[in-house]
C-alpha cells in the first residue's frame, strides 16, 4: 500500500462517476 494505490483508487472513482456523469447528460439530451 502507498502513494501509488491511493491515487489509482482515487482515479478509478473519478473515472466511473464522470462516465456516470455524462451518462446521465447524453441521456438527459435524447429525451429533450
Amino acid at each position: 500500500m502507498g502513494r501509488g494505490d491511493g491515487v489509482g483508487v482515487f482515479l478509478v472513482f473519478f473515472h466511473r462517476g464522470l462516465l456516470s456523469y455524462f451518462g446521465f447528460w447524453v441521456l438527459g439530451l435524447m429525451v429533450l
